[in-house]
């Protein structure tokens, strides 16, 4: 399998989908979180969140402790089919292609797996979670 190059577009409609993904499964989210995840800067996640409201988004961002970026109140986003990418990524990821983290494979694993979780009933969601925050997997070298 050859290396995927992106163009800056390309790494751009990531990000964006990749917030999206993330404020609907976490509900609040810091800029500095999402920029950490995605290796950016949070003047990136600003521009980014500044996009997704000039798309019609409704973000809703509150500072000092305690607040972070959500979406508001009872919007969700239509993001749910799979592209070809999110189904090669999954199959790498479950035949032990294992990711560096906060890699490409990585990022493009956890979007996959959030398009995923946001298909499921909450109930379903609320158990996966707590079966997956059982493990811990150390993934450095030895």
């Amino acid at each position: 399998m050859g290396v995927t190059r992106y163009t800056r577009e390309q790494m751009r409609l990531n990000r964006l989908i990749y917030i999206l993904l993330t404020l609907e499964k976490e509900k609040k989210v810091t800029a500095k979180k999402l920029a950490s995840e995605l290796e950016t800067s949070i003047r990136t996640i600003y521009r980014d969140i500044d996009t997704l409201c000039s798309a019609g988004i409704p973000i809703c961002a509150e500072s000092g402790q305690g607040g972070g970026i959500s979406l508001m109140a009872g919007y969700q986003t239509q993001i749910k089919h799979f592209d070809k990418d999110d189904i090669i990524y999954l199959f790498l990821n479950g035949i032990g292609v294992k990711a560096e983290k906060s890699g490409i494979l990585d990022k493009h694993t956890d979007m996959s797996l959030k398009k995923i979780i946001k298909t499921l009933p909450k109930t379903q969601t609320e158990e996966i979670q707590e079966i997956v925050g059982r493990f811990v997997v150390d993934s450095s070298p030895w």
